[in-house]
């Protein structure tokens, strides 16, 4: 089941062609399910020889499970994994504006905030896992759910104006992303009977924040029209991983999802600077060449220069003929230098820890 609700606002912002548009949003989607009843044991039957599945015990082994699911009144649904897409809800809002000041200047700003609250679930834990489940807390075992709270903010603002005969364009445009996971019906095995069955996890957050300044001019005195513009841009960034609290890691941590531990925390951040040039000319009619060079310093990965070469051919005034040669470079990002989790998955049919580790 999915509600989804909009709603739209625009105006005019004074007398010179400024206006403004507000837009707002609501969306939540309910989870899905296509599990089934499964195979597998159910109780702990290791008195008798009897794990993981039917198919691999004793004939009897399913009878076992019968008579313990009818003593305690239960029956074989309640022990269904839920599989399927997340819960979700997302509520948001986003402002974009402009404003002249004069002929040759106009403000603008565009920007919106974003919270989604999610909830997935991990694999159950049956009453048979015992080295997984603590039967204080959970006779009947467990299905844990991951718990996530997103925000996401972004702000652009900037001012367009002439001077002379180049036209600039001076912005500043900033995102964050906050990305909290917390672990409920859950419990760290080894803790025993003490342990919590609601964990903070930690997260990870990303900023980022870049200026620009670009200018750009047409010369159409030049062969048969030559575009030329300049540019050039700040960049900063900045990337973390949150521990979560002692409980949700230490010892194998949080069935479903360990929390981040202070060995997973990470606080790093990066600068860089950039200009480039772009020109683009008219050598006939139907002939069109760009160029294009950028040169850009980080501050952990050293300088880069890069070029771009464009051609394009007008065969007839419905087809054309394009191509372009370039070099390249990209840093990797901090997300993927710095990333690092533990998380449960299923190795060769039991639930084991596994690890993305950072490259350095």
């Amino acid at each position: 089941e999915t509600v989804d609700v909009n709603l739209n606002y625009g105006a005019k912002l004074g007398d010179d062609g400024g206006f403004y548009n507000l837009t707002l949003g609501f969306n939540d989607r309910q989870k899905t399910s296509r599990s089934q009843n499964h195979n597998l044991i159910i109780f702990d039957q290791s008195e008798f020889g009897n794990f993981f599945a039917y198919d691999f015990s004793d004939p009897n082994a399913r009878g076992i499970d019968d008579q313990k699911l009818a003593e305690n009144g239960l029956n074989r649904d309640d022990f269904n994994f839920q599989v399927g897409d997340a819960a979700i809800r997302n509520v948001q809002g986003f402002l974009n504006l402009e404003y002249p000041f004069s002929d040759k200047a106009v403000f603008y700003l565009s920007g919106g905030i974003s919270v989604r609250d999610g909830q997935g679930f991990g694999f159950r834990r049956l009453p048979s896992e015992t080295e997984n489940v603590v039967p204080e807390l959970f006779p009947f075992g467990f299905q844990p759910s991951l718990l996530s709270d997103i925000s996401d903010q972004s702000l652009s603002t900037g001012v367009r104006f002439k001077l002379g005969q180049w036209d600039f364009d001076l912005s500043n445009t900033l995102g964050e992303n906050i990305f909290d996971f917390t672990v409920e019906n859950s419990n760290n095995a080894s803790l025993g009977a003490n342990s919590p069955t609601k964990f903070d996890a930690g997260g990870h957050q990303f900023f980022q924040n870049t200026v620009n300044l670009d200018a750009r001019k047409y010369y159409d005195y030049i062969l048969n029209g030559l575009n030329v513009a300049v540019g050039s841009e700040f960049r900063y960034e900045r990337y973390e991983i949150t521990a979560g609290e002692e409980a949700s890691y230490i010892n194998g941590g949080a069935q479903s999802f360990p929390g981040f531990s202070p060995l997973n925390a990470v606080a790093e951040n990066r600068t860089s600077v950039s200009f480039y040039v772009d020109l683009e000319a008219d050598i006939t009619d139907k002939f069109l060449i760009g160029l294009a060079g950028r040169y850009e310093d980080y501050s952990d990965f050293g300088d880069t220069f890069n070029g771009k070469l464009t051609a394009r051919y007008e065969l007839t005034d419905a087809l054309a003929l394009r191509g372009a040669i370039s070099t390249g470079f990209r840093a990797p990002s901090l997300h993927q230098q710095f990333f690092n989790n533990i998380s449960t998955d299923i190795v060769d049919g039991e639930l084991l820890n596994t690890g993305i580790f950072r490259n350095d």
